[in-house]
């Protein structure tokens, strides 16, 4: 409920939104994509994670929702868009309305897939007939079916059943990010979280937090917003955002020239470059780019090591161990190497799964345990 207010507050904020969502992601309280039949205007708390706010889809007012909860809580759940479009008022939303409901997987709980219900709108007379159908009612021209009192649409045999058939993975979540601002069912870097966080000791959404500037490292994510301009002297320079699982940074390159066939849309690279913060907002200036190539078994779980001496090991200190570990649940296997006062190491593997990247589980860990803790 704490998370669920948290994330209504920062409503068209993406920049802390994503910040926030990730945040819940990594500790166990999942955000989920929008639900026609059990969000709301704001972000809503249910037993499986944090269900996304109606209002905070692209082209969809708090009026529009309010219209489809209030639908929604006297009439029952909608089955399918030709249940929604037949029950709501055809004034109180559009087809821009329709579409972002649709690619923000609002309408996943009714059983059709994404591309089905934008041929519905695209492709049938779906819209025209049901606004006919209450233009009809208004002026009192009711149809036979309407006097028996069976579906909106005449007969339930009329509504298609759902095909299956759906865009590709990487466009429904690139139209959830142009709809939402953010990634919510999935993330394209989620599954290589592990491996490219050994690749840098910065995650993009803790960068605001830093209070100087970070003269040289290394950064990674992926290269979006790329936009390009000459400077006084002639040359091409180019600002982009750097975006992972975490959050994003703005970036600036000023020889993209050199680095034109790196930084391009979509493209994951390695970073070298300083984070400077200024009066006209936070960015890495880019010294140096690479792009990294990513492969199917850098997807692999990992195994997080535990380095404890003898000594320290007590009932108290193992449940306090069980209990942070429970607190950052992943799907990574933890390991405890034991050292005995003659030097001798013994190894137990753990029931745990955790996420052993979680910055926030690490730091608990070191200063719980002690800085060696992780080996």
């Amino acid at each position: 409920d704490f998370m669920a207010a948290v994330l209504s507050s920062y409503i068209g904020k993406n920049d802390q939104l994503i910040k926030y969502v990730s945040s819940c992601n990594h500790n166990g309280t999942p955000v989920l994509p929008p639900d026609i039949n059990i969000s709301g205007v704001d972000f809503t708390p249910t037993d499986e994670g944090i269900r996304f706010g109606l209002a905070g889809i692209s082209n969809v007012g708090v009026g529009v929702v309010e219209a489809i909860v209030a639908e929604r809580e006297a009439n029952g759940p909608y089955t399918s868009l030709h249940d929604f479009v037949n029950r709501l008022d055809s004034k109180c939303y559009n087809r821009r309305a329709l579409e972002s409901l649709f690619k923000s997987g609002a309408f996943d709980s009714t059983g059709y897939t994404r591309k089905q219900l934008m041929y519905f709108i695209d492709e049938t007379t779906l819209l025209a007939d049901a606004s006919k159908r209450q233009r009809d009612k208004v002026r009192g021209q009711m149809s036979m079916f309407d006097l028996f009192d069976t579906s909106a649409m005449g007969m339930d045999d009329d509504i298609p059943a759902p095909d299956g058939i759906e865009w590709d993975h990487r466009s429904l979540l690139a139209y959830e990010k142009a709809i939402m601002g953010v990634y919510v069912s999935d993330h394209p870097l989620r599954p290589y979280e592990a491996v490219l966080a050994r690749m840098t000791k910065y995650n993009l959404g803790s960068l605001a937090e830093v209070e100087k500037d970070i003269p040289l490292a290394s950064f990674v994510g992926m290269v979006t917003k790329v936009e390009t301009k000459l400077t006084k002297k002639g040359k091409l320079m180019a600002t982009f955002t750097l975006e992972d699982t975490t959050g994003y940074a703005n970036c600036i390159c000023f020889d993209y020239a050199k680095y034109r066939d790196v930084l391009v849309e979509d493209a994951v690279v390695r970073i070298r470059g300083s984070f400077e913060k200024g009066d006209r907002g936070s960015q890495i200036k880019v010294d140096e780019a690479a792009v990294i190539e990513l492969h199917p078994e850098d997807t692999l779980p990992l195994l997080m090591e535990l380095h404890l001496n003898a000594s320290d090991v007590d009932s108290v200190a193992t449940a306090k161990l069980n209990r942070l570990l429970s607190q950052y649940p992943g799907r990574d296997s933890v390991s405890l190497v034991v050292t005995q006062a003659d030097g001798r190491k013994f190894r137990a593997d753990l029931e745990s799964k955790v996420d052993a990247t979680n910055a926030v589980l690490r730091a608990e860990l070191e200063s719980q345990f002690g800085r060696g803790v992780l080996g």
